[in-house]
């Protein structure tokens, strides 16, 4: 019935004040551990047989309370952050595969007279359409989620600028990369070659 409520003394029936240590909250200007002897004094000047201990600042207190919350937001901070680094990789794997297995294109353009710049340029333009509807088709589901991400987040706004300006950004670049890499790879090789690998 009164589990996990607080309520002054003198509205705590009788028969419960056994059940639940007493706490005393006391104001001060300074340091509240300068007055802890002082406090000990003044309540055993009223009641010797009281026993005063586990005396702590309110600042210590708001510090053990949210200790598991920050742990929490470090951890889930944490795998975000690998989430990222996943999805980075992931993102980078697929599009160099799908650009490295257009090597027998690239050499073909190449041997029938298309310059290398012309050939990066295409496999770069696909890449980045790619990219873009990808980043796009997240930024609106990732809108979509922060409602019901709100009541979760503290001191960060649920359509945080940053995080929706970074996390696309990198991802926008790493696909580049993927593209590019292989690409200029790709267009180095002699069109003989590439389609002898054929």
């Amino acid at each position: 019935m009164l589990e996990n409520q607080s309520f002054p003394l003198a509205q705590v029936p009788a028969a419960f004040t056994f059940m639940w240590p007493t706490h005393l909250l006391v104001r001060t200007e300074g340091d509240p551990m300068a007055l802890a002897g002082a406090i000990r004094a003044a309540v055993w000047s009223v009641d010797a047989d009281q026993p005063v201990a586990s005396m702590r600042s309110m600042e210590e207190i708001f510090d053990a309370e949210l200790a598991n919350r920050n742990l929490q937001m470090m951890l889930v901070g944490g795998f975000a952050v690998l989430a990222l680094v996943l999805a980075s990789v992931g993102l980078y794997g697929v599009l160099s595969y799908a650009v490295t297995q257009r090597t027998a294109e690239i050499g073909v353009r190449i041997a029938l007279g298309a310059e290398r710049r012309n050939v990066i340029g295409a496999v770069l333009r696909s890449a980045v359409l790619l990219a873009a509807c990808g980043v796009g088709l997240g930024i609106a589901g990732a809108l979509a989620v922060t409602r019901l991400l709100s009541s979760f987040l503290f001191g960060v706004a649920p359509t945080d600028a940053i995080t929706f300006t970074t996390v696309p950004t990198l991802l926008f670049l790493v696909a580049l990369a993927a593209a590019y890499v292989p690409a200029r790879r790709a267009a180095r090789v002699d069109p003989v070659e590439a389609l002898r690998a054929e």
